[in-house]
């Protein structure tokens, strides 16, 4: 069953209001998604870029302690650096092992060698402090420009790749931050251009299909008034609005083709009754002319008799 022009007008409406929400719904999802994105970018690049910076930073005071327990004649001063130093290489470990946990790949990796690098560089700075321990200045600076230099330089290098990572990954994060920004103004602008064609596409297919209807039964009806009742009436079968019009005409049609028929049989019969009444107009005159042809010769015999009458009224006088 076909529906109504007032259904199809409000189906109209309605598929305007969901085209009109179905950017707002991918514009919030997209939100979320962006969202999303945006707490990667701190969560996985802001705080590992901290973390890498808090680890060189911790790393270097801890190295302040050694290269200071050197010089430092007070054996309670080179306690205070070593217990400073073992405080500082704690949090390191802590915080390389609690992010190693955490992590995986390229990330995991760099965590390791550097869990692997400042092990070995506690490893010398134990041996710095049992020199500093017997006052042995000569060996602890020895030791510190020898391996120490070179656990720091593998440290340092250690440090730089794990930075060099994280910088990366939170390059990755924002790269696919505004790839969902992107992702999601294309997706407004696509659905907000699809929905827009279709509902414009629906509409005019609506409107001609109306105005096609509509001009069809106007020609009808033009026609009908030109007493041309041969013509179809289109649309009468049709369910709504136009085919309850077409089926108002196509009565109209019906009553003026009875009216044509009744008005001709009235005329047909006027022409009969006329010719019939000049049948007997016809007759009346013959017989008319006939009596007065009667007439006039019985009057002629009526002469004829009084003249014989007279003669014979003589004759017997």
């Amino acid at each position: 069953m076909r529906l109504t022009i007032s259904a199809k007008l409000y189906f109209i409406v309605v598929l305007g209001v969901v085209c009109a929400f179905l950017p707002i719904i991918v514009a919030g999802l997209g939100s979320r998604t962006m969202t999303a994105a945006g707490q990667a970018v701190y969560e996985v690049g802001m705080n590992g870029v901290e973390h890498a910076l808090t680890v060189r930073i911790d790393f270097e005071k801890a190295k302040a302690r050694v290269i200071n327990v050197v010089s430092e004649m007070d054996l309670d001063k080179q306690a205070e650096h070593k217990k400073a130093y073992q405080t500082l290489i704690e949090q390191l470990c802590a915080q390389i092992s609690h992010n190693d946990g955490e992590q995986s790949g390229a990330i995991a990796e760099a965590l390791s060698h550097m869990g692997k690098a400042l092990a070995d560089y506690d490893a010398s700075a134990q041996k710095v402090f049992k020199f500093a321990d017997v006052f042995a200045q000569e060996q602890a600076a020895q030791v510190i420009t020898g391996e120490l230099a070179t656990q720091d330089g593998a440290m340092k290098d250690a440090i730089g790749a794990y930075l060099t990572l994280q910088k990366e990954q939170a390059a990755g994060k924002v790269a696919e931050l505004q790839e969902a920004s992107k992702l999601m103004l294309l997706s407004i602008v696509g659905l907000g251009v699809l929905s827009g064609g279709f509902l414009a596409l629906v509409g005019i297919a609506l409107a001609r299909g109306i105005a096609r209807r509509i001009y069809g039964l106007t020609t009808s009806m033009t026609a009908l008034a030109d007493e041309k009742l041969e013509t179809l009436v289109p649309d009468v079968t049709q369910q709504d609005e136009i085919g309850n019009m077409a089926r108002a005409v196509e009565v109209f049609k019906t009553n003026a083709i009875e009216r044509n028929r009744l008005k001709q049989q009235a005329d047909e019969e006027m022409t009969e009754r006329m010719a019939r009444a000049k049948r007997m107009a016809a007759h009346v005159q013959d017989f008319r002319s006939h009596v007065t042809t009667v007439v006039e010769a019985l009057d002629c015999a009526a002469s004829n008799l009084g003249q014989t009458s007279s003669v014979l009224a003589g004759a017997a006088d």
